[in-house]
């Protein structure tokens, strides 16, 4: 099932509406949605998937143009990933005389089919490593050292994107107004899929447990949210209480303390240097220009060349 270019059919200002719909914009994110959405004091009107099937592709630049030609602001419900059911709900639309035509036109700007891509679906690419991870953690495969080399390729995934994730929700028009609102997957969410269904399959195996703590103390180093840093330390929480629970062997509990100790330092090191005075990180602001370099493009092809280096070889690019 194909779909145009986004952007590629008439209407008015396309340059100026790829511009907004094309890169994020202070005011863009979860907070600014929330926002608009709570400017809508009136109840809007329901939209319904025209077909069942997952969300594999969103043309934004054309929801924009829709949107401002008729006037109306479109709230998306389900992001690329989701499972759209026939004559459910997906959308909701201001004001609710607009819903009939807005209706007739989404289909035009949404491509759905019977499996998820990674095409704007960037939790599908930590998915799938963490579905290969699993399986190689059954007791039919029993193959824990494919296992491992999943959760380091997961780690280094979580590392390119930790601190610069921050995908556009609200799209605009050439004249400033709020006109598409999406539903986007979190930080909170990416790290909660990357973690969980693994520790949950390697619980009482030190190893799996290791190599998770590990994975979190490179993550946390990347994180320069405070709110995204306890977020890991959560996991590593997790990841203690489960080996007080469930590992017998002392020996191994300790060598998982001493991972989970390893968590703890760069979280308390990273509060510390934050709490310091500004200016005297002596070097830091350098390092984190360099961070945010060899993190530049998009979120869709990290993971993409991630997943992709992953089964061949666990090649990656330089």
């Amino acid at each position: 099932m194909g779909a145009a270019p986004p952007g590629t059919g008439p209407g008015p200002g396309p340059a100026r509406l790829g511009r907004q719909a094309g890169r994020g914009a202070a005011g863009s994110g979860a907070g600014s949605a929330a926002q608009a959405l709570a400017g809508l004091d009136v109840p809007g009107g329901d939209v319904a998937a025209p077909r069942s099937g997952y969300l594999q592709y969103i043309q934004h630049r054309l929801l924009v143009r829709l949107a401002s030609e008729l006037g109306v602001v479109i709230h998306l419900r389900y992001r690329p990933g989701h499972f759209l059911v026939q004559g459910h709900a997906y959308a909701t639309v201001w004001p609710t005389k607009a819903a009939g035509r807005v209706a007739r036109e989404l289909s035009r700007a949404h491509v759905t089919g019977p499996y998820r891509t990674l095409a704007q679906d960037v939790s599908f690419g930590v998915d799938q490593l963490v579905e290969i991870a699993i399986r190689a953690l059954s007791p039919a495969v029993n193959d824990t050292f494919t296992a491992l080399t999943f959760i380091d390729w997961i780690g280094d995934s979580l590392c390119k994107v930790t601190g610069r994730w921050h995908p556009i929700r609200v799209y605009r028009d050439g004249g400033g107004e709020v006109r598409v609102v999406t539903t986007e997957a979190t930080c909170e969410r990416l790290v909660q899929r990357a973690f969980e269904k693994i520790r949950q399959s390697g619980k009482g195996m030190p190893a799996v447990m290791i190599r998770q703590l590990d994975a979190l103390a490179k993550i946390m180093e990347r994180a320069t949210a405070a709110k995204d840093r306890q977020l890991l330390l959560d996991q590593a929480a997790m990841i203690g209480r489960l080996s007080l629970a469930l590992v017998g062997e002392e020996s191994d509990r300790a060598d998982i303390d001493r991972a989970y100790r390893s968590v703890l330092r760069v979280h308390a090191a990273l509060s510390e240097s934050q709490a310091a005075p500004h200016g005297s990180g002596g070097g830091a602001p350098a390092a984190q220009a360099s961070r945010q370099r060899n993190r530049k493009g998009a979120a869709g092809t990290w993971i993409g060349w991630i997943l992709g280096g992953a089964l061949t070889g666990y090649a990656a690019p330089a």
